[in-house]
């Protein structure tokens, strides 16, 4: 999994979640310092956890708000956490409700951190899960539907070949044997599906 961050203090991502993450370096790969530093605009295709913040203070809390709300609806898979200078109880559960799956504040403890990411890993673990099971079920459905939609009319064609062949008195040899290569045509393609 990839984490990466906008918006955020780079003394805080190297003091703070740098080494929060080192917990989780086994399986979240984040931005080097110098991307994060670098980084202006948000990368809208690598991350599966998103930090976004204020860092300088021009955004308003509804500016942040519909970009989280963005965000979220663009990466329905992917995790945001907002991570500000201070709120309050009803502004942390307005970015919730508009898709964070959590708030951190810029004072809070390395573990309050980690127990964040966490949350987001499992998040994201569990969303690529659940997807992947939906892919598997739409693949199964598919192949049935297939499997119905050339059985169907190889049933219908063998069933008329056969009945032709019982004719064998009224058909010529090679038709015959068209007729023959038909029905072992059929089944050599019902042994594929």
């Amino acid at each position: 999994m990839n984490w990466a961050t906008h918006g955020i203090r780079p003394g805080w991502i190297r003091q703070f979640l740098n080494s929060a993450f080192l917990q989780h370096a086994d399986y979240l790969v984040g931005p080097s310092d110098e991307q994060a530093v670098a980084a202006t605009e948000i990368d809208e295709s690598n991350w599966d956890i998103l930090f976004l913040g204020d860092d300088d203070g021009t955004m308003s809390e509804t500016a942040i708000a519909n970009q989280v709300s963005r965000l979220a609806r663009n990466h329905a898979l992917e995790c945001i956490i907002v991570v500000l200078s201070d709120s309050s109880a009803e502004l942390r559960n307005r970015f919730l409700m508009f898709g964070a799956v959590d708030v951190l504040h810029l004072g809070d403890s390395v573990q309050r951190i980690r127990e964040g990411i966490r949350h987001a890993a499992d998040l994201v673990q569990a969303r690529h899960c659940q997807t992947g099971q939906e892919k598997m079920s739409m693949v199964n459905r598919l192949a049935i539907s297939v499997n119905h939609e050339i059985n169907n009319p190889l049933t219908e064609l063998m069933g008329t070949t056969e009945l032709m062949l019982r004719k064998k008195d009224q058909l010529d040899e090679d038709m015959g044997h068209h007729l023959t290569t038909i029905i072992e045509q059929c089944h050599r393609i019902r042994g594929h599906i």
